[in-house]
């Protein structure tokens, strides 16, 4: 038994009245579209339309479900981050962002990568912890850009051989899956 006893129910502190929730903003200098924490539920149509040039769009902590196929318009962006969102696939058209250096999808319910991702010959980042991913393309060494690759508490039982292939990859990171082992061409064993 517990030393302290619960004597009241827990209370629920109103927001004040001047409280509103956050609106997202964009940036005309820096070219950054920042919609983080707003609630949104789709990707802002405003981007695919009025912001095409935008460089930097941080989409943190909503509840979108699915990125459009039109994302391909957004020729010049440069980060992508949609952690923390409802996303569960990815259009193929991702392959089409071919100034893309850092992908942020952490935190999501992805199952499985396009092949089409292999595409991004500029990527240099790749995020994609906590996701329900069962296994990469085997394209996935096509990315020889790719310094910081982390795909840690996923469902992966392999990693493919063109692993090995990344050979400016500096941090990788794959613990919390389903490996026993790792391929020979990544330089070392578990």
């Amino acid at each position: 038994m517990f030393p302290y006893a619960i004597t009241r129910e827990p209370t629920i502190t109103p927001l004040p009245l001047n409280y509103t929730q956050p609106t997202p903003t964009w940036n005309r200098q820096k070219l950054q579209y920042k919609g983080r924490g707003c609630g949104l539920s789709t990707f802002p149509g405003i981007l695919l339309t009025t912001y095409t040039c935008v460089h930097n769009v941080d989409l943190k902590k909503n509840r979108i479900a699915k990125l459009p196929p039109s994302i391909s318009t957004l020729k010049q962006l440069r980060m992508l981050h949609m952690n923390s969102n409802r996303l569960t696939s990815l259009p193929g058209s991702i392959c089409k962002l071919r100034n893309l250096s850092t992908l942020c999808l952490e935190r999501n319910s992805l199952k499985t990568l396009p092949n089409s991702i292999c595409n991004l010959q500029q990527l240099e980042r790749l995020y994609l912890n906590n996701n329900q991913i069962s296994h990469l393309p085997e394209c996935i060494g096509k990315l020889r850009n790719l310094e910081t690759f982390l795909i840690s508490k996923n469902s992966l039982v392999s990693i493919p051989d063109s692993i090995g292939d990344l050979n400016k990859l500096q941090d990788f990171q794959a613990h919390r899956n389903k490996l026993s082992s790792l391929p020979e061409s990544i330089g070392f064993n578990v």
